[in-house]
């Protein structure tokens, strides 16, 4: 959440204040993990929109890294 926010500030805050507003409270607003990603979901194809493929594959790719490993959460619950 905090790099969404982060990101959201650096991309759009001075270039688009009102988009970064919207997309702030859409980040506070999201109470759970899947519309937390919801929400990054949506900045990702604004910043391939306003930026390009690639810049937003990367994005995409750092998230993804960002993730907790489900396999590790279901072993450990498991043991």
């Amino acid at each position: 959440r905090m790099y969404l926010f982060d990101l959201c500030e650096r991309l759009f805050a001075r270039r688009d204040p009102d988009l970064a507003h919207r997309y702030h409270a859409a980040l506070r607003e999201a109470r759970d993990r899947q519309s937390m990603l919801q929400v990054g979901e949506t900045l990702v194809a604004e910043v391939a929109r306003l930026a390009g493929a690639e810049r937003a594959q990367s994005i995409r790719e750092r998230l993804e890294q960002m993730q907790p490993p489900q396999r590790a959460l279901s072993a450990a619950m498991s043991d």
